[in-house]
This record gives C-alpha cells, structure tokens and sequence, in this order.
C-alpha cells in the first residue's frame, strides 16, 4: 500500500512474520539520522529500559543496557534517568551515539 501528497510518502509493506532489526535498519538509516527502536530485547543493540518497581523483573541482556528509566531510585553501573528527564535522556542519547561514532 502506498499513499503520496504533496508533503507525505507513505509505504507499507506487509511482512509475514516480524523483521529482525538488521533488515529494518538499513531501510531505515538511508532516511534517518537517528533510529531509536523499541523492542526487540534480546537483540545485540544498545538498550536503554524502563525499570518499573511493581512489573514483573523483565529478561534482557544487561551487557547492552546504557541507561536505565526509573520512577524509583535504582542502583545500576548505568546512568539512571527519571521519567520526566526527557532533556538529560535526549542528550545522553545524543552523547552515546556522537562517541560510538567516533569509535567507527
């Protein structure tokens, strides 16, 4: 399916089973400078987890966890983020992938 307007081209493309992010990405970066994914926890990419005292501990693989997102304090070796620190995590982001940059 395809929809274009004189500000907007949308395509969507039906898959039958969901895309592994190394098929996604590439697609994506040629149209994006920063792709933020969702998902996908037991993938090798670079995590950033919302911790919630009251779920359920969740299965990740915390080698690739940079920062965490916590209402309540949280020890951890990464930075830990409140929800409402919107800017801080922005900017750490930004900090993250302007480092991991420079190391390629």
């Amino acid at each position: 399916m395809a929809q274009a307007s004189p500000t907007l081209l949308q395509v969507t493309r039906y898959l039958e089973a969901e895309p592994e992010p190394a098929e996604v990405l590439p697609v994506l970066a040629a149209q994006a400078d920063l792709v933020l994914v969702e998902g996908y926890k037991h993938s090798p990419l670079p995590k950033i987890v919302l911790a919630d005292a009251r779920a359920d501990p969740i299965s990740v693989n915390t080698s690739r966890v940079i920062a965490w997102v916590s209402r309540s304090p949280l020890d951890a070796d990464q930075p830990v983020f409140r929800p409402g620190q919107v800017e801080d995590l922005g900017r750490f982001i930004l900090d993250y992938v302007a480092h991991a940059a420079k190391k390629s």
